[in-house]
């Protein structure tokens, strides 16, 4: 699945996955970060939505910085400004630098100046 999501090929990643599930094998939350990857590298907002609630509602796993970085990475990329922004509000864990610099890309991408000062801040980079 991942050897997909990689290549930019979305469809195998979703199939596969359904596929797991209907022979009863329960994801983990690396295949949960590959279909998010998957998502993001097919432009699929929603559908990485509904993946994104169904990590801890579904499968009892709490998300960890990986799948926020990967959800902010899809909104970035989508330029969903106002999204990003309100991701990292709420996010649960710790964000590292590697979802710092998705934040930041995402600014310069949009322009926004603002945000990327408050990431700034958040960083202790003044």
């Amino acid at each position: 699945m991942a050897g997909y999501a990689l290549i930019g090929k979305g469809e195998p990643v979703f199939a596969n996955f359904s596929r797991m599930l209907s022979e009863g094998i329960q994801p983990n939350f690396i295949t949960f970060v590959v279909l998010l990857n998957a998502c993001t590298v097919s432009g699929l907002l929603n559908k990485s939505q509904t993946y994104f609630q169904a990590i801890s509602k579904d499968f009892g796993i709490i998300p960890l910085l990986e799948h926020w970085t990967c959800m902010v990475n899809l909104l970035g990329c989508l330029g969903e400004s106002i999204n990003v922004e309100n991701m990292v509000d709420k996010l649960s864990v710790i964000p590292d630098m590697v979802l710092w610099c998705s934040v930041l890309g995402a600014c310069k991408n949009w322009g926004s100046l603002r945000f990327a000062e408050q990431v700034f801040e958040n960083i202790g980079i003044n």
